[in-house]
């Protein structure tokens, strides 16, 4: 009976949870809704594949990755200064390494990362609705544009690439925007500090910023919309002001070693061909389905990019609903013609398409003159992807069309009683319209629901893929490998930027973040330097060329373990089978069978050295593209026996300038080409290279084309000043490749075009100071031959005399006496290493990073003043002394991010201490006007009572 009053109190508080939860709901239905809406994308996952391919390329091994992303060095692929530190706060990371360290795996945790975005997306837009819009009934208006918004288009134009791994992107802006117009419209600071504090998760996508620069753009705008609608000016300046301030010290932990190299980053910010080809689909018509990607147009080998794109692009129903979404939102123009926030986004969407279309017409130069004379806008050089500054303003004003008309009903059903006639028309508009308008808006995004968005690109026909065990595997059993950190990893066979596996994996390379020291062939976006891809190359060349060099460039670039992915389709890229990899394998004595783990299998080097070490013998290597060897031609008549060439109706023109021969070409606002040729013969049994010598002003490209016996081409570059070939405003020497199959050379075709500055109008110039043949200048194929006559001691190293290295390194090449012995070796992190040395005599260390002045080395606090660049790409130190010596080698920039993160720490806790003391500020002002309302009340009713 004791129990009794307990189960009655415990029963009596359940009901009362009950009840306030029913009254929660009943309040927030439509935000219920769209919460459960988001778990619909759950659907996209079939089993416990996961969602990957294209750009969106799984980490498997997150937690080792977002650990050394604290380190500006990143020794990947020889060793680069890197600039992906902010992705720390990449949540696409975050929930990765929580799905390794919680054992729930990548793809339950992708499945989390998913709807949670979209569910953060959808409340956002939600929640930013009535802070703009003031309606009785707003929430059947704020659900019509949180569902536009998240079942828009934009979202189907790349598969998985717009739905998740855009989705962090897609969310963040929208909820960023909220936090500012919350702050702006209410006076409150506190959300200025709000984004400071989370800023680093705008800045996860860095080296790009898109994201923090369509959250600035779309505040920016907001907030003048703001200052010419109330009389908040000055709050909105102190508001952006205190905003940008804090976002800045937040993120000085990874801003300072950027500042500290930013000539290098800008550098990289260059405008090429691609960007303007991917543009050619982003045009007017195609935005206003909000599309415009060209992989939705496009296909390789006969599979489409997206499996759906001919369904969506071919269906007659499908292209009619694709535009449904821009019409619905711009009908509420009509129905709230004179609403001051509704002309806004109706600006903002249209300013948003202008820019989105990129070059394409009308007025495509505007975009063009952006790209070439502002390098931070390149960042947006694919231009579809600014859509995402249209969709939101978009979505907003759909929510206004379809709750004008249940605003409108509402108003017809309370007069009703008045006029019966009315009744059916109300429930048309109540029921009827609002209903086909949300199905508009949804049929317009049926791959989002019909689950067609998640099904593997390029011919698949699953949703996802299931990544291997045995990449798990072998991460785990290099791992416990501690000499693995010290050396390097090559992975087999070479590949470009993008992998494809018989499993059914399309996109980048699974290895590159994985593993340790990789070494991975690829374009420049996994070697970022000249210098290293030559000696990547290299290395690749010597193996499948079975050269006998490769053992000796696998000592000298330290790699101890060799990968070999089995199930690489090399089919599908038209590369010699896995069959060939194998067998050249097995033909290197030094090379043995590590262990075999089923998809992938390892070998290890029986000679490797560490990434540190003393080499045993010196070669000198002196062809390089300043001093070439075995010159087969000089053009001695530069200026002379050239002729214009007519294409079309270009003014192309020559003359010769002090010697040089000075080619000038008008453009127009548009591409424009123009050549010049001339007669040569040279046999390309002789000559392997062309050199150049020339200069350009700053809007100039220029490239050769080589009119052979057996057909034309256009060489290959084996340099170039910049990422933008055939461009530099300072005299260059540039060196082409060319072809023993198309014969000897019987023509040089010269072209001067402004292929990279496509919007600039006025004269390009391009001098040429030389032209000639030669048959040595240093290239991969050059330095596998001296390997081959050379009879070395490994490790070896070369150098070049025409490098600034110390002439004792000379000396003890005459000697050949290694000078020390490496008692031990540790590696600290990527940018520490320690070395003991047993010194006899003076010496050679050598680091197998890509060489940067920032590598230090220091023997008892005292910096090593001989560092020069050894084996073309690597560091070297000329090391004296004797006896027992520790060398310290430390990469200096390491030091700013420790400092920054200081900075970032103290300011991170003072936002938030701030955010705490203006809260507590608050509620005492306010407590107090309350008690000082309550005393006056009771003072005044104390002297009006009768005595």
């Amino acid at each position: 009976m004791s129990g009794t009053p307990l189960l009655s109190f415990v029963w009596h508080h359940i009901e009362q949870l009950s009840q306030s939860t029913f009254q929660i709901v009943r309040r927030n239905v439509y935000l219920v809704i769209l919460l459960i809406a988001s778990f619909q994308r759950l659907a996209w996952f079939q089993g416990d594949n996961s969602l990957a391919g294209g750009d969106l390329v799984p980490l498997l091994n997150p937690v080792a990755h977002i650990r050394d992303l604290i380190y500006v060095w990143n020794d990947a692929n020889l060793g680069a200064l890197k600039v992906t530190a902010p992705r720390l706060f990449s949540p696409l990371y975050l929930s990765e390494a929580l799905g390794q360290v919680s054992g729930l795996g990548y793809p339950a945790s992708e499945k989390i990362l998913v709807v949670s975005m979209y569910s953060l997306a959808a409340a956002s837009i939600y929640y930013i609705w009535p802070l703009l819009f003031k309606q009785t009934r707003w929430k059947p208006s704020a659900f019509a544009a949180a569902l536009a918004y998240v079942y828009s288009p934009y979202l189907i134009a790349d598969g998985i690439q717009t739905s998740v791994r855009f989705s962090v992107e897609y969310a963040l802006v929208p909820f960023f925007l909220l936090l500012f117009l919350r702050g702006v419209i209410q006076n409150d600071i506190r959300y200025a500090i709000l984004i400071g504090a989370l800023s680093p998760f705008i800045f996860s996508d860095f080296p790009g910023y898109q994201t923090a620069g369509y959250v600035a753009i779309l505040c920016a705008s907001f907030s003048v919309f703001q200052m010419i609608s109330s009389d908040k000016k000055r709050f909105n300046v102190v508001f952006i002001a205190v905003s940008a301030v804090f976002s800045v010290l937040v993120n000085m932990w990874w801003m300072l070693p950027i500042l500290s190299n930013l000539g290098s980053y800008t550098s990289a910010l260059t405008v090429g061909p691609s960007i303007f080809a991917s543009q050619v689909d982003s045009t007017i018509t195609e935005l206003f389905r909000f599309l415009g990607k060209w992989s939705f147009y496009s296909s390789f080998n006969g599979a489409n990019y997206v499996p759906y794109s001919a369904t969506y692009n071919g269906n007659p129903i499908s292209v009619g609903l694709s535009f449904g979404p821009i019409a619905v939102a711009f009908a509420a123009l009509l129905v709230w013609p004179r609403n001051r926030p509704l002309l806004f986004c109706a600006w903002l969407a249209i300013l948003s398409f202008f820019l989105t279309k990129g070059i394409n017409p009308p007025f495509g130069y505007i975009y063009q003159s952006l790209l070439s004379n502002f390098p931070p806008f390149r960042v947006y050089g694919e231009s579809f992807y600014l859509l995402q500054l249209a969709v939101i303003p978009t979505s907003l004003m759909i929510g206004i069309t379809v709750g004008k008309f249940l605003e409108s009903a509402k108003g017809d059903s309370a007069n009703k009683e008045s006029n019966q006639s009315k009744i059916p028309l109300t429930r048309l508009r109540r029921s009827i319209i609002p209903l086909a308008l949300i199905v508009i808006i949804l049929g317009a995004g049926w791959p989002l629901l019909s689950n067609a968005v998640s099904v593997n690109g390029l011919g698949g026909s699953s949703h996802g893929v299931k990544i291997p065990d045995s990449y798990s595997k072998l991460i785990t059993w290099i791992e416990q490998d501690p000499a693995s950190l010290s050396s390097k990893i090559l992975v087999l066979p070479e590949r470009g930027d993008y992998s494809a596996y018989t499993w059914g994996y399309i996109g980048g390379n699974l290895l590159y973040d994985a593993l340790p020291n990789i070494v991975l062939g690829g374009d420049t976006v996994y070697l970022p330097t000249p210098d290293t891809q030559w000696a990547a190359n290299t290395l690749y060349e010597s193996f499948y060329g079975n050269s006998t060099a490769f053992s000796t460039l696998l000592n000298m670039i330290g790699v101890k373990y060799i990968v070999l992915e089995n199930t690489f389709n090399t089919t599908f890229y038209g590369l010699p089978s896995i069959a060939i990899d194998r067998a050249l394998l097995t033909h290197q004595s030094s090379i043995v069978l590590e262990k075999d783990f089923g998809e992938v299998t390892l070998y290890r080097n029986l000679n490797s050295t560490s990434g540190v070490y003393i080499p045993n013998s010196l070669l000198p290597f002196d062809y390089s593209i300043a001093r070439p060897g075995g010159i087969v031609w000089q053009d001695s008549n530069l200026t002379s026996n050239w002729k214009i060439e007519k294409w079309n109706s270009e003014s192309t023109a020559f003359e010769s300038d002090g010697g040089s021969l000075h080619v000038t070409l008008r453009a127009l606002g548009d591409y424009s080409s123009g050549s010049i040729i001339k007669q040569v013969s040279l046999p390309v049994s002789e000559a392997r290279h062309v050199l150049i010598t020339y200069r350009t002003n700053a809007f100039t490209s220029f490239t050769i084309e080589i009119v052979g016996q057996n057909g034309t081409y256009y060489p290959t570059t084996a340099s170039s000043a910049t990422n933008a070939p055939g461009k530099s405003v300072e005299l260059y020497t540039q060196a082409f490749d060319l072809s023993p199959a198309k014969g000897n050379v019987e023509s040089i075709r010269v072209w001067i075009t402004n292929y990279d500055d496509r919007g600039y109008v006025g004269n390009l110039d391009l001098w040429i100071d030389s032209i000639s043949a030669v048959k040595y200048v240093g290239s991969s194929d050059d330095m596998i031959a001296l390997l081959e006559r050379s009879v070395v001691k490994d490790p070896v190293s070369f150098y070049s005399s025409t490098l600034d290295v110390p002439k004792a390194v000379k000396l003890l090449n005459a000697s050949g006496i290694p000078g020390a012995t490496i008692l031990s070796f540790y590696r600290k992190d990527p940018t520490s290493y320690s070395v003991v040395l047993q010194l006899t005599g003076p010496t050679l260390l050598v680091l197998s990073q890509a060489f940067s002045s920032s590598w230090n080395a220091r023997i008892e606090g005292i910096v090593v003043q001989d560092h020069f660049r050894i084996n073309r790409f690597a560091n070297g130190w000329l090391i004296s002394g004797s006896g027992r010596t520790i060398v310290n080698l430390e990469f200096s920039k390491q030091t700013l991010v420790w400092y920054g993160i200081g900075v970032s720490l103290l300011s991170s806790v003072s936002a938030l201490l701030a955010i705490v003391l203006i809260r507590r500020r608050n509620s005492l002002v306010k407590h107090g006007t309350v008690s000082d309302n309550r005393h006056f009340s009771e003072h005044t009713q104390a002297s009006s009572s009768p005595t």
